[in-house]
């Protein structure tokens, strides 16, 4: 069981130290401040940093939204950039919502980039949009945040750890294991305990992913020993998520269970949704392996729910939009200044004399067509980016899809079969969950990790309705599976719809047949079956195929993107349906 509950800390420059008597000192010289100045706004600031470390809720919100309107009214922009944080800051991580976050962070970028001297200040945000990107599990353009911070600051810890933690969420363990051990040296050299925390619990997740299961359970009591020792609130909630895992993966069951409860305990208590997904898939996993079938699917049913909320198009359409407007904004308020710049110096030109204000305005028109062409230019990344998004608003929308069919096939076969055939149904389901899951996310997947995905999804699906159908896969010589990359899924819509409105009824000797083959740009599926066909079937809107919509529309936008000519034709046969799917070829190297 493969669980990821990392979390990428808050990279806050300040050396907090979780004390609470620092927080009451701190508090009561703020409630006896006589003069409301920027030393005033540096203290609530202070008291804020603490806060988040030792008792981050809810109430800081409002106490961080009156911070940054006392030090706007003062025109105090170090103070102002501090604050934006802070306010960002708990939106992220008390409440849980990227969206509003991503605005405060943004316009700290911006006030950043108005004077050098507040550069020191960029890294802090750049890192917390990068952590934002790394919630909605999209690694690439999280790491592209991280970079950009490793460039001006090539040995800044948070950023070294947010590197680790994406590697581990990329499956390149030892890569993150090596980067969490530099940190990790540098980090005992100081009395930093939440920074060391917070590597210990990440680097447990790597540990294990590796098998090394001693060093993993080391490290991770070592984690929550500090945690308990300091009042590490901020960094509990994940400790007991990857200890749960821990002892689940080592088959220490009771530990397990214990950890997992405490998880879902003080997720009630904090209101912290952003690793709910996490706790509901380990208490399924514990179910499991107790052979508790009927919680476990039951719990499987709301970790799916929650994993695609967290995930939802919604929110990544949002950030998304946010991003792309904000680099606009940004884009236009330069252009416009040029402008301005521009028309300063044709007015010098005509002052000065007619053929100097001539060649200003050439100068000028040769301006504006270049920048048009930048506009055009910037319209076309713009469109891009929307067509991207796009992409992944129908991948979405695929797999919980996917997900839900074979949850409702499995609800069956629990009700219906003995304890140890349930028991082969749950262990080929989770692992058919956890590489949808992951897939989910991708542009493109090797055909051979597709196709084993494909082939467990049969196998349930014959499982399902008791081997009244079988099928095979032929695949053209000239394919080369471990370097040929498709769109995950791409054919399982068309398959579904060949058990469920084809064989389902012929209760015996149903098949399916699969051929791949390519040439020197098309990849090609052809799905045949022997089904009732689709002229025994009324042809209406509750049979039409939701997941063959999306499918459809999945290649319209990648012939728009690869400018191809993809397509999917559906013939009927006297017995059967033949479905053709035509891709453009995708090498990996």
């Amino acid at each position: 069981m493969k669980n990821l509950s990392l979390i990428i800390f808050l990279c806050i420059i300040f050396n907090a130290k979780a004390q609470n008597e620092e927080l009451d000192s701190l508090k009561n010289r703020i409630l006896n401040s006589k003069e409301i100045d920027t030393n005033y706004i540096d203290l609530r600031l202070q008291y804020a940093t603490k806060k988040i470390y030792t008792q981050p809720d809810s109430l800081m919100l409002h106490f961080n939204e009156e911070t940054l309107k006392l030090a706007r009214s003062l025109d105090y922009t170090k103070g102002t950039i501090s604050a934006l944080e802070k306010v960002a800051i708990t939106y992220q991580y008390v409440y849980s919502n990227p969206f509003r976050a991503i605005d405060y962070y943004q316009e700290g970028i911006s006030l950043i980039e108005t004077n050098d001297r507040y550069k020191p200040y960029k890294i802090s945000f750049l890192n917390n949009i990068g952590s934002i990107y790394y919630q909605m599990q999209d690694f690439d353009l999280a790491l592209k945040n991280f970079n950009q911070v490793l460039v001006d600051y090539p040995n800044d810890k948070n950023v070294l750890i947010a590197i680790a933690t994406a590697y581990a969420s990329l499956k390149e363990y030892e890569k993150s294991i090596h980067y969490f051990n530099i940190v990790e040296e540098e980090s005992r050299k100081s009395t930093n305990y939440p920074f060391l925390a917070n590597i210990l619990c990440n680097k447990s997740f790597s540990l294990l992913e590796t098998k090394k299961y001693d060093k993993a359970i080391e490290t991770i009591e070592e984690c929550l020993e500090l945690v308990n020792k300091h009042n590490i609130e901020i960094i509990r909630l994940a400790a007991y998520i990857n200890a749960s895992t821990i002892y689940l993966q080592t088959e220490d069951y009771e530990e397990a269970q214990k950890y997992s409860d405490l998880a879902f305990e003080l997720s009630k208590k904090t209101n912290r949704t952003g690793l709910e997904y996490s706790l509901w898939e380990i208490r399924a996993n514990i179910y499991a392996a107790k052979k508790d079938y009927k919680n476990a699917l039951e719990t499987y049913h709301k970790s799916v729910k929650i994993k695609d909320s967290i995930t939802s198009i919604d929110r990544k359409l949002e950030i998304s939009r946010k991003e792309i407007k904000y680099e606009a904004d940004k884009k236009n308020a330069i252009a416009q200044e040029e402008v301005k710049r521009q028309k300063l110096i044709k007015n010098g030109y005509l002052f000065g004399g007619l053929s100097l204000g001539l060649a200003s305005i050439i100068g000028f028109i040769i301006y504006r067509r270049k920048q048009r062409a930048i506009t055009k230019a910037k319209e076309a990344e713009f469109q891009a980016n929307i067509s991207e998004t796009e992409l992944k608003v129908l991948r979405s929308q695929m797999n919980p899809h996917f997900i839900s069919n074979s949850l409702n096939s499995i609800g069956d076969y629990i009700i219906k079969n003995d304890i140890d055939e349930a028991s082969d149904y749950l262990a080929k389901f989770a692992h058919l969950m956890r590489k949808t899951l992951i897939n989910s996310e991708k542009d493109s997947v090797l055909l051979k990790d597709d196709l084993q995905i494909l082939k467990t999804y049969l196998e349930i699906e014959r499982k399902r309705f008791k081997n009244a159908f079988d099928y095979e896969f032929n695949i053209s010589e000239n394919i080369d599976l471990e370097n040929i990359l498709v769109p995950p899924l791409i054919i399982q819509p068309f398959l579904e719809n060949s058990i469920k409105h084809g064989i389902a009824s012929l209760k015996s000797n149903g098949f399916i047949t699969i051929n791949i083959k390519a040439n020197d740009s098309t990849l090609t599926y052809t799905i045949d079956d022997n089904g009732i066909g689709r002229q025994d079937k009324k042809e209406n809107k509750q049979n039409k195929s939701y997941g063959i919509d999306i499918t459809s529309n999945r290649i319209k936008i990648i012939n728009q993107q690869k400018d191809s000519n993809g397509f999917v034709k559906i013939v009927d046969k006297d017995q059967g349906v033949q479905v053709i799917v035509q891709l453009p070829l995708e090498e990996k190297n």
